[in-house]
This record gives structure tokens, C-alpha cells and sequence, in this order.
């Protein structure tokens, strides 16, 4: 399955999207598309751990360097707008929390200026972006000033978004992505925990996400794998907007559970 859907990403010729959950194999299948391709690839993802966790996975697979160049949204943005000041309007080297935005913004105009065009045409064949949950809206409208130039692939799970930013939500990918990108496939097997061989856990996390996806309630009472421990909080523990949420999820199986009494000396 793999091995087809990277030669899928691949040869994909215009805007392309992957779900992808956590421990699926995405960083593999990214490697995997990037080696089959006929040109230098850009890989976007947001942090420098999944900058060196994708160069990792490059090299365990034997991607030729000269195949492509990895960096964060906010670093090759950043980069860009600086090398031409004067037609991006952006001057500042180290932008505070909430200048990020206004960056994305500067940037996606500067990538609709033909000879800038010209230049990323000429530096790679295509655009993966790792991660995509993640995204904000500004920095999913540079994504797509990219997509205008040449292939984009995109890989992420929607069910997945752990950033907050400060000028928005993550993007809303039915509004955003699924309307405009189409759909090459789906990762479907929970690799990191096979190859641990924690088999029961992988296939109850695959159970527990379908749930979340149709809407239902997670079971965390019964029918958990033996490897997960129920270890009951009081609701002080949580700030109450994330215990009402959480109590939700779960079915509110929650609500009156105590911490456990202290441990005897």
C-alpha cells in the first residue's frame, strides 16, 4: 500500500491530500514519494523536530540529498521574504508571536509576483507539506500561492490539531482543503504500535479515532487494551473548559470520579 500510494503522491499533478493519523507511516510514505520523484522536492512541516525526524527518515531510505530540502513553514517564509525586502514589504528577522501572520501574508504576495515564480519554478518540481492540521489559515493560503506553481501534497489528520495559533484557528479542512485538493488516499495501519507489537493497543487507538470521526462516545471504562491504566483526577485537575470538553468525548463517564487515595507508608 505504501509503495502505490507514494508512486500516487509522486506523479500527483496538481493539489493532492493524504490522511495521515500519528505513527501511520506518513514520514516514511513522504521519503518514500520524495525518492520516486523526478525532481527537487520542498518539504514544509512546523517544528525542527519534524524537520530532523523527516532528514532522518530520508537517509534511512536512502534519498539522495540533492532530492530535496526540508524546512519549517516559518523558517523558509521567513527566509524568503528577507532575501527581497523591498518586494515583500518584510524587514524583520526575528518577528514577535503575533507577526507571524502579517509574514505568511507578505510572503504568499510575494509568491504571486512573476519573478519570484520564476525562481521557485526553478529551485524544485513540487511541494509536500507535512503535518497539515497544524496550519493556520495564513499559512494555508501560502501553501496554496505554492500549489499555483507547481504539485502540492499535503498529509495530515484532521482529527489531530494540537497548536493554537493566535491569529486563528487551525485550518477547517472542510472548508479549506476537501473542497480544492483531492483525495489520494488514506494511511489505514497503525505501524508504530505493530512494530512495538502492541497490537491490541493499535487496533483500539484505530477504534477509538473512527469513533471521534462518526461522532460517537470512547469508551474508557471498558474494553481496554491491557497496556492502558485508569488512573481517576479529580475535576480541579483540569481547567473546566477542557474537563467539559474531555467529559464530552468520553461520554462523561468522568464526572464524579476522585483522585485515588494516597499511597500508605
Amino acid at each position: 500500500m505504501s509503495e502505490e500510494l507514494a508512486t500516487k503522491l509522486s506523479n500527483c499533478p496538481n493539489r493532492g491530500y493524504v490522511i495521515a493519523p500519528a505513527g501511520y507511516g506518513k514520514t516514511h510514505l513522504i521519503a518514500l514519494a520524495v525518492r520516486a520523484a523526478g525532481g527537487r522536492q520542498l518539504i514544509l512541516t512546523h517544528t525542527f523536530a519534524g524537520v530532523n525526524s523527516i532528514k532522518t527518515k530520508m537517509t534511512l531510505l536512502g534519498v539522495p540529498a540533492s532530492k530535496y530540502q526540508v524546512d519549517t513553514i516559518a523558517s523558509w517564509a521567513l527566509r524568503l521574504c528577507l532575501a527581497y525586502p523591498k518586494s515583500s514589504g518584510w524587514a524583520t528577522e526575528n518577528p514577535t508571536s503575533k507577526q507571524w501572520g502579517k509574514l505568511y501574508e507578505s510572503c504568499s504576495g510575494l509568491l504571486k509576483k512573476q519573478f519570484i515564480r520564476h525562481v521557485v519554478s526553478a529551485t524544485y518540481t513540487g511541494v509536500y507539506v507535512d503535518e497539515y492540521q497544524d496550519c493556520s489559515d495564513s499559512q494555508h493560503s501560502l501553501v496554496c500561492a505554492l500549489a499555483d506553481l507547481f504539485p502540492c501534497r499535503i498529509l495530515g489528520d484532521p482529527l489531530q490539531a494540537i497548536f493554537d495559533f493566535e491569529d486563528g484557528k487551525p485550518v477547517d479542512w472542510n472548508a479549506s482543503v476537501y473542497p480544492t485538493f483531492d483525495c489520494l488516499g488514506e494511511l489505514d495501519t497503525p505501524w508504530r504500535w505493530k512494530q512495538a507489537e502492541a497490537h491490541e493497543l493499535g487496533a483500539w487507538l484505530k477504534e477509538a479515532r473512527k469513533k471521534i470521526e462518526l461522532g460517537q462516545k470512547i469508551d474508557l471504562v471498558g474494553g481496554l487494551p491491557r497496556s492502558v491504566i485508569r488512573v481517576a483526577t479529580a475535576t480541579a485537575f483540569l481547567e473546566a473548559k477542557q474537563y467539559s470538553s474531555l467529559c464530552d468525548q468520553l461520554g462523561r463517564h468522568c464526572i464524579n470520579s476522585q483522585p485515588p487515595p494516597p499511597l500508605a507508608h
